[in-house]
């Protein structure tokens, strides 16, 4: 049996998300679907991250920490982004052992105006290991990164806080160049 239920403006706003989506989402709510890797060309993605990120905020902070206790509209978040193929995956993150420590140069000085401290949202790996090996690869750019649960999809890796602009796109510009395609500010 199939259900058909589009995300509507009305339930976007109501997350107070700043982005406008008209998608519809079919199958079952049942958080299972094949994901396949981020296309570095969808410009859906972080749109898709932020309606994740709300909807998991809406929720509470036990649904990072176990899926069975997510509420069904996190669970039909997490196969929207998954089918949205966002994800990063091991293939994705090759690029991080080419990079030496001079890549993240621009993320650490402070340059340009200065702004609130802001996170930046790099991507959700699905693996432990991709955990560890993202988290290790910014500390040794000198770069603070931090990991959070994701409820049926992996964990969500952050960078910063970035108090610069200029720093706010290095940090962006790092995030890239080490295989994560949708690095944007977060306040999550």
């Amino acid at each position: 049996m199939s259900t058909h239920r589009p995300v509507s403006a009305g339930i976007l706003a109501a997350l107070a998300l700043p982005i406008a989506l008209a998608v519809t989402v079919s199958g079952p709510v049942s958080g299972v679907g094949s994901a396949r890797a981020q296309d570095p060309f969808n410009p859906d993605c972080p749109g898709r991250f932020q309606y994740y990120e709300a909807t998991a905020r809406m929720a509470g902070a036990r649904v990072n920490q176990d899926s069975r206790s997510a509420s069904p509209r996190v669970r039909e978040a997490a196969r929207w982004l998954r089918m949205g193929n966002c994800l990063t995956f091991s293939d994705q993150l090759r690029p991080m052992v080419t990079l030496g420590p001079e890549a993240g140069a621009a993320a650490r000085m402070p340059s340009g105006p200065a702004i609130p401290p802001i996170q930046l949202h790099v991507g959700i790996v699905t693996s432990p290991d991709d955990e560890a090996r993202a988290i290790a690869f910014f500390a040794g750019q000198g770069v603070r990164a931090r990991s959070v649960g994701a409820a049926y999809l992996g964990r969500r890796i952050y960078i910063g806080p970035f108090t610069t602009a200029g720093a706010l796109d290095g940090g962006a510009a790092l995030a890239r160049a080490a295989g994560f395609a949708y690095p944007y500010p977060s306040s999550f």
